[in-house]
């Protein structure tokens, strides 16, 4: 029987999935479901144009959900077909730890996480927590986005928001930006890039030849995506499909190192 079974299918699916959002994502970003609002500030001339999210992302986080829970469960799957190569009954909470912190994978908590292994699996286990993370070894940063999104999947849904991406230099104004109504031409233009689209500042420009009600719009150069929207990720604004493959490959990587004792 292949110890592995219900890792590689957990993966898989996680996999499958993957591509359920990047459908999900395209769908969503080809309805345009956002746009720009205006607001003139007299006293200065200035006119800021703000994104308003007219369709929630919610459905995209759910899915989200879905790969996130495959991805932790592979992990778990694999420490508990480790620790029966040592005892036909293992700890009942027996699980792959992510501690970001050595202090947090060596307490008590942790360590009964990993009892039943073999002092070289856990061994193999730590050098994979996210505390070893740097630019080169991106694998245990990835980890510890996957605990972050698996704990918030837990409790409430995962945050996936429409997100601004494309910077002025990357735009053509003058053909991104039409004038309405009131207004002879506008100048000094500055872009935002980065963050939610809900709320934030698209852009700022001065507006010349002003009259008693002016509206400028953006029309269809607004750079969107949908990304996770969560200080406590390595990446804050990654995008999901992306971060989503790249945890997938992590997690690849981790039970890769340990197939070879299975």
């Amino acid at each position: 029987m292949d110890t592995l079974e219900g890792v590689r299918l957990k993966l898989d699916r996680a996999e499958q999935t993957i591509e359920e959002i990047y459908e999900a994502i395209v769908e969503y970003i080809s309805e345009e479901n956002y746009t720009g609002v205006g607001q003139f500030y007299p006293d200065t001339s200035e006119y800021v144009l703000r994104g308003k999210v007219t369709k929630s992302t919610g459905e995209i986080g759910v899915i989200a959900g879905d790969v996130v829970h495959n991805l932790r469960s592979a992990l778990d799957h694999l420490a508990w077909q480790l620790a029966l190569l040592n005892t036909a009954t293992p700890y009942d909470l027996t699980q792959f730890p992510i501690a970001l912190t050595p202090g947090e994978f060596g307490s008590k908590r942790g360590q009964k996480m990993i009892g039943d292994l073999s002092p070289n699996h856990r061994a193999r286990i730590e050098s994979f927590q996210p505390y070893h993370g740097t630019s080169k070894a991106w694998t245990p940063l990835a980890l510890a986005d996957l605990r972050t999104l698996s704990n918030t999947d837990k409790h409430r849904l995962i945050n996936a928001t429409a997100a601004k991406t494309i910077t002025g230099e990357q735009m053509m104004v003058d053909e991104a930006l039409v004038i309405v109504r009131d207004a002879a031409a506008c100048s000094d233009v500055r872009w935002f890039e980065g963050g939610s689209v809900d709320g934030a500042e698209i852009a700022r420009m001065t507006l010349e030849g002003v009259g008693p009600d002016p509206k400028v719009k953006v029309e269809g150069l607004l750079g969107v995506t949908v990304s996770f929207d969560d200080p406590a990720l390595t990446h804050r604004y990654s995008n999901v499909w992306p971060l989503l493959n790249a945890i997938l490959k992590s997690v690849r990587e981790v039970v890769a190192a340990f197939e070879a004792d299975l």
